[in-house]
């Protein structure tokens, strides 16, 4: 443990296995997992389907960067498109939500104009860049916890939105109840 960087507090218990949306310890005990191992295991640890594409795909190809062509990720960038009804569209596959954010910062930013960027206050949008440094003169923050509805509308109505090129609202990180949820 000595080698292993703490960025967040330690959560001492040793987890050896998932299943379903439990985890369980070295001594078998049973653990409600509310994060779903950081979002990645949203169908829970162990379900069937989604282990059984890993399988077969883990037997093929493991990973590609978003350099290299893939009839995977053509395929999947099709039925996303199609499933939205769209004629025509382009996606892209990233490795985190820390870079899905940062993407879609810059490109509203991009296609909108707008310099400044708006999130609620106690948001945890990235680890890096634009969406992690949230102290850059472009993030506005609103405070909305423990505020009442007058005071939270005339502070929605002061914004610059003319100004704003994107709104990140990110659930995760932001309860009104004023603690991360």
């Amino acid at each position: 443990m000595a080698n292993l960087l703490r960025t967040v507090p330690l959560i001492d218990v040793d987890f050896v296995r998932g299943e379903g949306c439990y985890l369980f310890d070295s001594q078998g005990r049973p653990y409600l997992d509310l994060e779903s191992g950081s979002w990645s295991a949203i169908l829970g640890h162990g379900h069937r389907a989604p282990m059984a594409a890993l399988r077969e795909q883990a037997g093929r190809l493991v990973h590609l960067s978003p350099r290299h062509s893939c009839a995977l990720a053509k395929e999947a960038a099709d039925a996303f498109v199609s499933l939205l009804g769209w004629e025509t569209g382009s996606c892209t596959f990233l490795n985190s939500g820390s870079e899905a954010v940062e993407f879609a910062l810059q490109a509203a930013r991009r296609a909108s104009g707008r310099p400044l960027l708006l999130r609620l206050e106690g948001s945890y949008l990235a680890a890096y860049g634009t969406a992690g440094d949230t102290a850059d003169p472009a993030w506005l923050t609103l405070r909305w916890r423990g505020r009442g509805d007058e005071e939270l509308e005339r502070d929605i109505a002061a914004l610059p939105w003319e100004r704003i090129g994107a709104f990140v609202f990110e659930p995760g990180g932001a309860s009104r109840a004023g603690r991360p949820g």
